[in-house]
């Protein structure tokens, strides 16, 4: 059963791990996958980019548009979300799995690599970072005016059949 088919779906993260398995589990189902991460080229320590997912995805069965985005920057997440409608028309969901860790202790955890890990992974009232600005963007040009921020909301039904096989 095709659930997603010419459904498109935006995924942050993309390139590798958990982002690169949602993006081909969803292309096997005929999505149009946004294959959206900061990896255009392969570092040496690190397989996959934005451009290997994006063969895999049109492999699987679904069609691809790899895009070189930095979540911190609000002007790249706005370009990114323009060039997404203009290829598949709109975005039917979002799957925000950008992150970045540090494999170190806390003491020896570098500040420049906490300050990468907390831009990427939370907002507050004062400041929007990462993650939120996918969200709020896409979102709005859905036309959404209210919305929750996070994926896992009390009260409303979870699609998991999408993600069991």
């Amino acid at each position: 059963m095709q659930t997603l088919k010419n459904k498109t779906i935006f995924i942050t993260g993309a390139s590798r791990g958990i982002g690169r398995a949602i993006a081909l589990k969803c292309a096997r189902d005929g999505a149009n996958i946004v294959v959206a991460a900061k990896t255009a080229e392969s570092p040496p320590k690190l397989q996959g980019t934005i451009h290997s997912v994006a063969a895999e995805v049109e492999e699987a069965g679904g069609r691809a548009l790899p895009l070189q985005v930095d979540i911190r920057e609000d002007a790249a997440v706005e370009v990114a979300v323009r060039r997404t409608v203009q290829t598949f028309g709109g975005i039917n969901a979002l799957v925000n799995n950008a992150s970045a860790i540090s494999l170190s202790g806390t003491l020896a955890t570098p500040l420049k690599r906490y300050d990468l890990t907390y831009a990427i992974l939370t907002s507050d009232s004062q400041t929007t970072t990462g993650n939120f600005f996918v969200d709020e963007d896409v979102l709005k040009k859905a036309g959404v005016r209210d919305f929750d921020q996070y994926a896992v909301v009390p009260g409303r039904r979870l699609h998991t059949h999408i993600f069991l096989d």
